[in-house]
């Protein structure tokens, strides 16, 4: 089995959640670089994983690194979060004039409708209801995220955009 950053970050993320996350984010290279350069190692996770499995002493290490790296974690972490940010803004901008997010956003809206009419007023055939399901739950979830595309996913959302552009002035 291949280990990489993200792995060894959800292997983490009980011990030392703060580096855990960041761990499996964008920036996980450069965390999993501080972790190896602190315990004395070689920058690779599968080896950073076998020595913490191998030494429970090692995630108290990692442990204190977290606790003394705060400000550059919390950093890497406001550097993700604004990197999502920009990247949601530009996928908006680059559609801005283009006619194909609305009719994508109304076709879905139509198919959804038309799944939960059909669901409501024909009879299914037993061994076809699985498959009713899954497509009208596979279609909603499109439907929802090219709603979140127009309006934001929501408040709180919002307030955390705000926050980070805040920050990063």
């Amino acid at each position: 089995m291949t280990v990489d950053w993200a792995s060894l970050g959800k292997a983490l993320a009980d011990s030392a959640p703060v580096i855990g996350g960041v761990l499996c984010g964008p920036a996980g290279g450069m965390a999993g670089a501080l972790i190896a350069s602190a315990l004395g190692m070689k920058n690779d996770p599968e080896a950073i994983l076998a020595q913490i499995n191998a030494d429970p002493e090692t995630l108290v290490k990692i442990k204190q690194l977290e606790i003394d790296e705060r400000d550059h974690i919390r950093e890497w972490q406001l550097a993700t979060l604004q990197a999502e940010l920009l990247d949601i803004q530009n996928a908006r901008s680059a559609h801005a004039g283009h006619w194909m997010p609305s009719a994508i956003t109304v076709c879905l809206g139509i198919m959804v409708c038309a799944m939960g009419y059909f669901l409501l007023t024909q009879t299914v055939p037993a061994e076809n209801k699985d498959m009713a399901v899954y497509l009208l739950g596979q279609i909603a979830g499109l439907f929802t995220g090219a709603v979140s595309y127009w309006i934001g996913t929501s408040r709180s959302s919002y307030n955390k955009d705000q926050a980070l552009m805040g920050a990063a002035k």
